[in-house]
């Protein structure tokens, strides 16, 4: 007897016509549902996932779960945050941190200013480690490696208590900045624009010249993009002139993954000027031949994702083909269009389609997946009668 695999079941039902699965689980044909009718029920589904990804055994999936908590109720989500400040990982304090800030947590205030003294402490402790001798180079990458996670906690922490209104010496902020720590400076940066202060602007230009040393050229470019964006979001469009066409001259980048960044960020910048070019990348790529790729590329996926920002949803259908996890390659690469296609298809604002792929993706065999999908759910939801 043949098992039929989530993969299988969902690429049957794009094929002969359905778009995904309603609130009992059965096939929805075009045009037959409302996407309340489709949603119903699926909000409890939805925020059940999202718990249960905050106690995983894996650091990412808590931290994306962190992530999540902007579309629970307040009250719900400020304990996930709460523990999340708590965790045993760096990437996931780091989350929790970054949600006191974004939910505008004022009695995580104090959990803030104890995390920063907690992270500073695990900074001298590692420094005294550095200082060791006979230290091989892999340990003492490591070791670096966890040290920048720790300063990216601090900023988070900063952040979190700036937004909350508590007076923060913002110039800590320029000291991580000078650090040669691509990852750390790229979310400085980012937590610098989300704070709204247009005198950090000169701080994020700068950081953008600063070379890093001993990095890929593609990391240091898509940090110059973060600071970039960050820039962006501070400044009017005319001010932020430069930052912008900087960001858009690298949606042609020959580097893939420096463009499908760019692109990414242009939809966050809601810039519809390009809205035209990000449709023509929504088709399939061709060789010298003319013969049509049979794979998508996640550069359609990012195109189809800044559209949807902007409202345009002429990238349903590579959305879609991604979530079938179709073309795509091994399951490993499945797992992670399909987490990806999700998050996208969460965009489509009042498409049925799109709900019911996602309902059916609740359902998937990979705790990422489920968790993007609730998230996804979440977000269709929103002011949504009877949701």
């Amino acid at each position: 007897m043949v098992r039929m695999t989530y993969k299988t079941i969902f690429a049957l039902l794009l094929l002969v016509g359905f778009v995904g699965l309603d609130a009992q689980g059965r096939p929805i044909r075009e045009g037959e549902k409302t996407l309340g009718e489709v949603l119903r029920g699926r909000k409890v589904m939805a925020m059940s996932v999202i718990k249960k990804a905050a106690v995983s055994k894996r650091a990412q999936v808590r931290a994306h779960a962190v992530e999540a908590c902007e579309r629970l109720e307040r009250g719900e989500a400020r304990g996930l945050v709460f523990d999340a400040i708590e965790d045993e990982h760096a990437g996931v304090r780091f989350a929790g941190a970054v949600m006191v800030g974004d939910l505008r947590l004022a009695d995580g205030v104090g959990h803030l200013a104890e995390l920063m003294k907690d992270e500073k402490k695990r900074q001298r402790e590692m420094r005294r480690e550095l200082s060791a001798r006979g230290l091989d180079r892999m340990m003492r990458r490591k070791i670096m490696g966890r040290y920048g996670l720790s300063c990216s906690v601090e900023a988070a922490c900063l952040y979190g208590l700036f937004v909350n209104g508590v007076d923060v010496n913002i110039s800590r902020m320029a000291a991580l900045l000078s650090r040669d720590d691509a990852s750390l400076r790229g979310n400085v940066v980012m937590l610098l624009g989300k704070m709204g202060d247009v005198s950090a602007v000169p701080m994020i230009r700068e950081a953008r010249f600063r070379k890093i040393e001993k990095i890929e050229a593609s990391k240091q470019a898509i940090v110059q993009l973060q600071a970039a964006e960050a820039a962006a979001k501070l400044l009017s469009v005319e001010a932020g002139a430069t930052e912008l066409s900087i960001i858009r001259a690298n949606a042609y980048s020959m580097t893939p993954e420096v463009r499908v960044f760019a692109v990414r960020v242009l939809g966050d910048l809601d810039d519809r000027l390009v809205i035209g070019a990000l449709e023509t990348m929504l088709a399939k790529e061709t060789d010298p031949q003319g013969k049509v790729a049979a794979r998508l590329t996640e550069l359609q996926l990012a195109a189809a994702e800044s559209l949807a920002k902007m409202g345009n949803q002429r990238g349903l259908g590579v959305a879609l083909e991604a979530c079938a996890g179709k073309n795509v390659g091994d399951a490993r690469v499945g797992v992670l269009w399909r987490s990806y296609a999700a998050r996208v298809l969460g965009e489509f604002r009042g498409n049925v389609r799109a709900a019911g792929a996602l309902v059916a993706l609740l359902g998937d065999e990979s705790e990422d997946v489920r968790l993007a999908a609730a998230m996804g759910i979440l977000r269709l939801g929103e002011g949504l009668e009877g949701f």
